[in-house]
């Protein structure tokens, strides 16, 4: 606002300076200006003093900061000329910088070259000592280190040790590989013809427990001793397999599966095994044929011994002689087999831990029983079936007779107070009284049996089939007693309710029938799997039917009209059932068959002790006490009881 009336009085001056000619007015217009510009000089002189201390104090601190500036300005430019210097001195030094660090790389290329050459000096000496006490996996790892030094290459005068150390490395591929052979087909032949001759099977034992035993402690300070000097250092993460306590100890003293793992391991470390596995499939027949041959002239010797060259066409119409070498070849082949299943686990093991080898390990399987002849190849199958299930359908577990005798008293207590009381009630209703006696007395039986058969007669045919038919007949009966309870409290004899109740009747039947060919077949090999699965079928419909018994509950509509104790009863005994029946279902799996068949305690928590608690639970909860009908059971009369609600 003060600004704008300033502004209106110059232009007001101004106007009338340019409008008014009166000399006297303007000399007024003049003395007004001049007046104005004195008190203006005058209130600028008054701030000026008054401020004149903080004006003093801003020159100086402009004047500080102006000259911090300049001296800045001066150590920036300073520095830029000491880096002019130094980029000229290094242009300067380059070459001789260079030079010397050229100098140090080639010295210590140099010392690296003259160490791998006292190396390579003392490689022969080394290979043959390990090739002497067969390290096979140290003799490989040398030959691998050695091959990896680029002096060989480099230097002609070394090219006839870069020869030899690859004519050692074929030489020895191609004993590791006879070694293999050997230990897979002619070591076990031998072992069983050997066993087969009695006058040397002592010696035989005596000697293989002793090299068992013997181990060659001083061999691993016999190497510290001798190649203290310049030794190799071997990488830990190439050895996948041996333990280290295998390491240094002479393989011929251990047993045939350190023998194949060291092997393996050390032709891993040499070649590529897919040679290996062409090799070991191109000997398989001849092998075979061998094993054959061998096992033939075993036999016809031992025979001319014993009978003293009197008479060999005896021997040559013998029919014991071929029933001798079909016994014995088949136990080679046995362990053939076994032999080169254990070494395809050995390959998966290497694959997993040396991943840029790629070894087909189904391929090379498939390949290998693809090959061999008919006989052989259903020889091989029929072991397979005998190592997967060889105690099928007997358990591996001795029967503790102690326990199932005492769980066969505990059984009877409720088997008696079943049959007193429905004594009592002159067996009324008389199908649920007779199926639950019939229950009792099955399983009763089926533990006395357990009891009281020798543990030598246990896995016998016959006791194993009377032994499933008791317990399959106890399970099903309790199954078709829930049902006929229901249909008891149901009370209507509609056309619907019967025809459940027989249908629930043919599934049981059915279910039970499908157990006979599996039990009859699981003692042929060949039917195996039939056997399996007409197990699970039987299982399937039984697990079906005790489920069905709930929609049939729910349909009937009796929940209301039970009684307190009907429900608890008919909830126990359906629920038990469905345990034992989920429990068999599992059981007839093959994968878990040996598994609960190698416990007894399988057998008596998830299968007895649940059919003797719904039993128990049937006696204490009779139908007497929990049945509730609009008729007596029974009539009364002066001697006859009435059974009321």
């Amino acid at each position: 606002m003060e600004r704008q009336s300033t502004t209106f009085i110059l232009m007001k001056i101004l106007r009338d300076l340019n409008f008014n000619t009166n000399i006297e007015a303007r000399e007024q217009r003049f003395s007004f200006v001049q007046d104005r510009f004195q008190r203006s000089n005058t209130a600028i002189e008054r701030c000026i003093k008054a401020s004149t201390a903080d004006l003093t104090e801003l020159i100086t601190n402009f004047s500080g900061i102006y000259s911090s500036i300049e001296q800045s300005k001066n150590r920036v430019e300073n520095v830029r000329k000491s880096l002019r210097e130094c980029k000229n001195l290094l242009l300067l030094k380059r070459q001789d910088i260079r030079k010397l660090w050229l100098s140090t790389l080639e010295q210590n290329t140099l010392d690296r070259m003259y160490s791998n050459v006292n190396e390579l000096k003392y490689v022969p000496s080394r290979l043959q000592f390990y090739l002497s006490k067969r390290l096979y996996i140290h003799a490989s790892l040398l030959l691998l280190k050695a091959k990896e030094y680029q002096e060989l290459r480099l230097i002609s005068a070394l090219s006839h040790i870069d020869l030899q150390i690859k004519e050692e490395r074929l030489t020895l591929e191609d004993q590791l590989r006879f070694e293999l052979i050997y230990q897979l087909f002619d070591k076990s032949s031998r072992d069983v013809l050997g066993n087969k001759n009695l006058s040397t099977a002592l010696s035989k034992n005596d000697q293989s427990s002793l090299s068992h035993v013997r181990e060659n402690r001083l061999l691993r300070k016999q190497l510290d001793q001798e190649f203290e000097e310049g030794k190799l250092s071997f990488e830990s993460h190439s050895l996948a397999i041996i333990p280290d306590k295998y390491m240094l100890v002479d393989i011929r003293n251990q047993p045939s599966n350190i023998y194949l793992d060291v092997l393996l391991q050390s032709l891993s470390i040499l070649s590529n095994l897919n040679e290996t596995l062409d090799f070991i499939q191109k000997q398989f027949h001849e092998q075979l044929y061998r094993i054959v041959l061998r096992t033939t002239q075993h036999i016809i010797d031992n025979n001319l011994i014993v009978l003293n060259h009197s008479n060999q066409n005896l021997i040559l119409n013998n029919t014991d002689c071929l029933r001798d070498l079909l016994e014995t070849t088949y136990e080679q082949f046995k362990l053939v087999v076994k032999n080169t299943e254990y070494l395809i686990n050995i390959l998966k093991l290497l694959q997993e831990h040396q991943t840029p080898m790629q070894i087909q390990q189904q391929e090379y399987l498939a390949s290998l029983k693809k090959n061999v002849d008919p006989v052989v190849r259903y020889i091989i199958l029929k072991i397979d079936t005998m190592l997967d299930l060889l105690p099928y359908p007997y358990p591996t577990y001795v029967p503790n007779k102690v326990v199932a005798g005492c769980i066969a008293a505990v059984c009877s207590i409720s088997l008696i107070a079943w049959f007193i009381q429905s004594w009592q009630v002159r067996f009324r209703p008389p199908r649920l009284c007779f199926l639950l006696l019939i229950s009792h007395m099955a399983i009763f039986i089926d533990l006395i049996v357990r009891a009281a058969v020798p543990a030598d007669q246990q896995h016998s045919k016959n006791i194993f089939i009377i032994v499933n038919s008791l317990f399959a007949t106890g399970q099903r009966m309790i199954i078709v007693s829930n049902y006929i309870f229901v249909m008891q409290m149901h009370c209507e004899k509609s056309p619907l309710s019967r025809g459940i109740l027989v249908g629930v009747v043919l599934c049981v039947i059915t279910s039970g029938l499908l157990l006979a060919p599996a039990n009859m077949l699981s003692f042929n090999p060949d039917h195996i799997n039939s056997s399996f699965l007409f197990r699970k079928l039987s299982a399937l419909i039984l697990l079906a039917v005790t489920l069905f018994f709930y929609a049939i509950w729910y349909w009937s509509k009796t929940v209301k009209d039970m009684t307190k104790r009907a429900f608890i009863l008919i909830i126990v005994s359906s629920v038990l059932c469905v345990v034992v029946a989920i429990f068999n279902l599992i059981q007839s799996i093959s994968a878990y068959y040996d598994k609960i068949n190698s416990h007894e305690v399988w057998f008596y928590v998830f299968q007895i002790t649940p059919l003797i608690l719904a039993h128990f639970t049937w006696s204490i909860l009779h139908p007497k006490r929990s049945l509730k009908s609009s008729t007596p059971l029974i009539s009364a009369t002066n001697d006859e009881i009435s059974i009321q609600e």
